[in-house]
């Protein structure tokens, strides 16, 4: 059996590093899981939902939100970095 990370803890902890390093990396990461998402966007936001008061979960929302553009998520494999 493998461990994994779930959705929310691997966002949060990806938009803190793409925050901190501001590597391609980390934005690329985010921007897989966010399409992976794309035809289940209900799910995703449902999956977050529930964590939507914890501070972290926040500030790594918006730190998401500040780091990448509606046009830049559409691109495949662009970094959506600004």
């Amino acid at each position: 059996m493998v461990k994994v990370a779930g959705v929310v803890p691997f966002i949060v902890m990806k938009a803190m590093a793409l925050a901190d390093r501001l590597k391609a990396k980390d934005a690329w990461d985010i921007w897989f899981l966010l399409e992976s998402f794309r035809w289940r966007n209900t799910a995703l936001a449902l999956t977050f939902e529930p964590h939507l008061q914890n501070k972290l979960v926040r500030e790594a929302l918006t730190k998401i939100a500040d780091n990448f553009n509606h046009r830049s998520l559409r691109a495949a494999g662009s970094s959506g970095l600004r």
